[in-house]
């Protein structure tokens, strides 16, 4: 199927933990991760750093169980990939709002959902905390994913 946030999400943090192994724990294993999805096949590349950016990872899930954190799954992707593709972060935000918002071809935004709005309704959107939050869950791995063509 179409790749969702969560499966992004979980491949990346597999692939992290493989690379944060000792190369001597599974001798001859590639680093690279494998996914195969609707629009075709990807390969994350050993990574560079893991133990650190699953550090990151760690502490957002840490500060999470403490406060809310703004970090909308699908919206988060959204602005991710537009950064990754060289937007601004401003040109990458608006180009994720109707992600967030909805739309007439979409339907309703990711604000729409039951969890957010009960813990977000009468909050304005946090720009800089959710782009901060945003590139670190999805840019690392945005930066070591290449389309695989086998």
């Amino acid at each position: 199927g179409k790749l969702k946030p969560r499966d992004y999400i979980r491949s990346w943090i597999s692939h992290l933990l493989l690379n944060c192994l000792p190369e001597e724990t599974l001798p001859g294993v590639a680093t690279c991760t494998y996914q195969v999805v609707r629009d075709g096949a990807y390969r994350y590349l050993p990574a560079t750093a893991s133990e650190d950016q699953f550090a990151a990872l760690v502490d957002l899930y840490r500060q999470g169980t403490r406060a809310l954190l703004p970090f909308f799954p699908a919206t988060s992707l959204a602005f991710a990939q537009g950064v990754h593709r060289g937007k601004s972060d401003e040109e990458a935000l608006k180009r994720a709002m109707p992600t967030w918002e909805g739309d007439p071809f979409r339907g309703q935004g990711e604000k729409d959902d039951p969890y957010i709005r009960l813990c977000w309704k009468s909050s304005p959107f946090p720009v800089k905390p959710f782009m901060q939050q945003a590139k670190t869950v999805f840019l690392p791995g945005l930066q070591q994913r290449e389309k695989y063509r086998g």
